[in-house]
């Protein structure tokens, strides 16, 4: 099994349109929050609309073979489904946390770093690294991902696809004895099999709205036993609500693994959130959990809402001044059952 590398630090920009949390007329900038090897600027857009809702690119790492491949789902955005998530241990959990919440007045970097010795326990045990190397397999860089099955990850697709390459060696690392700076005590790393994200996002790269993908492994590992899995829903809006963003970051020395929590939302779109949640370097592709109270029980539950994706820095000030995510949509939901085999494709084209 290869190492999973030390990474080269290069963001991938974009120019965006301002908007209200900025002054009016004013630019910001907006970047993809993994680690690559190159600089790639695009312009972001409103919220990209696209009958193309249904169609997918699944890519073979074995073969590097890319298809396209076309589904009957219902409406993306009526409704809400969930996958249910599951601890790895009956008698351990460790919840992310909720301290200090960046609103609607205060974004400061409210970041907290995972106790080393809790990564092993649910929550934290089902958050994972993932490599991205789009031009040499020996140096890449890194990204987040999050267990959502026996052998699922859920990712940001720009850790699959750059806009021109797609992942020459992606892997999935977990943490689960020390920090490291690079990479080399991550305790176990495993080989991706294939990896889903929607065409939407092949044929508008920089778009926070699709901006997932799902990591499919070998059937035979389960990392639902090792990890758990973290409980996903779609169609959720956060309004009046806590959350919590994490990801493993290089902000801190070694790559750890870090949560921002947040009260409220600043956007709510069918496909994305703009969040208080402070988010930087490797997280993108980490879980936005999403905390509320069952009115019966009076307990809180926590359920992965949305996908990181970016952060959007000022142009005067150079600062980081909010984040983006991408939500968990039906069509996410119902692409997972499919490739779990609860479904059936319709039609399959090669291209």
């Amino acid at each position: 099994m290869k190492k999973i590398y030390n990474f080269v630090v290069v963001s991938f920009l974009s120019l965006i349109i301002a908007n209200s949390f900025d002054s009016k007329n004013k630019t910001i900038y907006s970047c993809f929050i993994n680690s690559n090897d190159e600089t790639n600027l695009f312009l972001e857009q409103e919220e990209k609309n696209s009958s193309n809702i249904s169609k997918f690119i699944k890519f073979d790492f074995t073969s590097r073979i890319s298809t396209t491949i076309s589904y009957n789902f219902s409406s993306d955005t009526n409704g809400v489904k969930t996958i249910k998530g599951e601890n790895n241990s009956s008698s351990n959990f460790i919840s992310f946390p909720m301290d200090n919440c960046n609103n609607n007045t205060t974004f400061t970097d409210n970041r907290i770093i995972t106790d080393v010795d809790d990564l092993k326990y649910y929550m934290p045990s089902a958050v994972c690294i993932v490599q991205t190397s789009f031009y040499r397999e020996d140096i890449a860089g890194h990204g987040t991902g999050f267990v959502i099955g026996n052998n699922f990850i859920l990712t940001a697709a720009h850790n699959i696809y750059n806009g021109k390459n797609f992942n020459l060696n992606a892997e999935v690392g977990f943490v689960l004895k020390n920090y490291t700076s690079n990479g080399q005590d991550i305790t176990n790393h495993y080989e991706v099999k294939n990896a889903y994200f929607p065409m939407n996002f092949y044929n508008n790269y920089g778009y926070t709205d699709y901006d997932w993908a799902i990591i499919e492994l070998d059937s035979s590992i389960d990392l639902v036993k090792k990890y758990g899995a973290l409980n996903i829903g779609s169609n959720y809006t956060l309004y009046n609500a806590y959350s919590t963003s994490s990801g493993y970051s290089r902000d801190f020395g070694d790559i750890k693994l870090t949560t921002s929590s947040a009260y409220g939302v600043m956007r709510s779109y069918d496909k994305k959130f703009d969040i208080y949640n402070y988010c930087n370097s490797i997280m993108s592709g980490g879980p936005l959990i999403y905390y509320y109270e069952d009115p019966i029980t009076l307990e809180y539950n926590r359920i992965c809402v949305g996908i990181i994706s970016q952060k959007v820095i000022s142009k005067n000030s150079g600062s980081i001044i909010y984040s983006k995510a991408c939500k968990i949509t039906n069509n996410l939901i119902d692409l997972v059952n499919v490739i779990k085999g609860d479904s059936d494709i319709w039609n399959i084209n090669y291209f």
